[in-house]
């Protein structure tokens, strides 16, 4: 980290006025954070949205804001700072209005180059055993099948979310609506440990910055940003949620809404998506399977963590277990005895098909393959 570099970023981000947007253009036309911190203030005014008010705050930042305390407070908790012109600097975020100029992490950071493909779930903080249960299955699919899965640590769909990609073995981004030293919720403090280990925890507030209400709109920003495709499991008709939805429409990402009850307002928001045009998801398949190319920005392209796209792999167990139930149900029994697999390979088998939405389970302990 070329430290001095970073103290002139912190101190950019500190400005008031300075937004996403703002950063691009002065980079633009100055090349460089040295050259922008360099400019006076005529030269900081002459970039387009930037008048007296922010030119006099971003001098006064440059000029007089110490950055010691923060770089010495990131250094002791382990605290990485990722700055808008690092390599590392994710570029599906850096590509959208929503980046900001400074991130701050904890975890590896080599997971935020290898984010795609790349899928958001959220959700309400109240929800339902119906949507708990959907987004760790959900998630849990998603994360075998070798997306990295992005939410915001929240209570409810956002740590099921996180819950279940662990589950998989699969990568997890948490962004967070405070500082990387407060955990929130409180009891999440497990679930931040496990995906700071496993996963990243992201910030773009200073690591003391306490939770407040105002954070989780942009905090919701950049998890639409991390995120080539944003699944909604279950959300009231104003949770943040559907903001996250509308927010991922804005930068061309396709939206996935998972169906609720009709007379439960929990899933007013997921059903009036679904309405609005969100594709209706019924399990991984769905996602799979929906072309994603149209609906992302011409330059990306998916790269699948050395695990393909599909339902299962060839020539594996799931495959011929599939291929016996195209002939009508069967119970495990007649799996086992059809396929050759013995109980276990079934059994393991036949669960990862029901979360990935390929097979349904009857009365009787019967299968048949999913209605598509």
């Amino acid at each position: 980290m070329d430290e001095e570099k970073t103290r002139l970023w912190l101190k950019l981000s500190k400005a008031d006025g300075v937004g996403p947007a703002g950063v691009v253009r002065l980079l633009e036309r100055f090349g460089c954070i040295e050259s922008i911190a360099g400019a006076g203030k005529e030269g900081l005014k002459a970039v387009k949205g930037i008048g007296d008010k922010t030119a006099d705050s971003m001098r006064k930042a440059f000029d007089n804001l110490d950055t010691s305390k923060e770089l010495e407070l990131c250094e002791n908790s382990g605290i990485g700072i990722l700055t808008f012109d690092s390599p590392c600097y994710p570029e599906l975020l850096k590509s959208t209005k929503y980046a900001p100029a400074v991130l701050y992490y904890l975890g590896d950071i080599e997971k935020l180059q290898r984010l795609e493909p790349s899928i958001a779930i959220v959700g309400s903080r109240r929800c339902s055993f119906y949507g708990k249960e959907q987004a760790r299955i959900l998630a849990c699919g998603l994360g075998e099948a070798g997306f990295s899965v992005v939410s915001g640590m929240a209570r409810g769909i956002d740590s099921e979310s996180h819950y279940g990609a662990l589950t998989a073995g699969g990568d997890t981004i948490a962004v967070l609506g405070c500082g990387l030293m407060h955990i929130y919720p409180p009891e999440n403090k497990g679930l931040f440990k496990e995906i700071a280990a496993r996963g990243v925890c992201l910030s773009q507030f200073a690591p003391d910055t306490e939770p407040r209400m105002e954070h989780f709109v942009p905090r919701n920003k950049i998890i639409a940003g991390l995120s080539e495709q944003v699944l909604v499991v279950e959300a009231g008709p104003n949770s943040g949620a559907i903001k996250t939805a509308s927010f991922a429409r804005e930068i061309s990402r396709q939206v996935f809404a998972v169906p609720g009850r009709i007379d439960s307002r929990l899933s007013f928001g997921s059903n009036k998506l679904i309405k609005e045009g969100a594709v209706l998801c019924r399990g991984i398949s769905d996602i799979l399977n929906e072309p994603m190319e149209k609906h992302k920005p011409a330059t990306k392209k998916a790269k699948l963590k050395g695990k393909p796209k599909t339902l299962f792999d060839k020539g594996s167990s799931e495959e011929l277990i599939a291929e016996t139930l195209n002939s009508g149900e069967k119970s495990s029994d007649e799996i086992i005895e059809e396929t050759g697999l013995n109980a276990g390979e079934v059994n393991s088998a036949l669960t990862w098909l029901q979360i990935k939405g390929a097979i349904e389970r009857l009365p009787g302990n019967k299968y048949k393959l999913a209605r598509r």
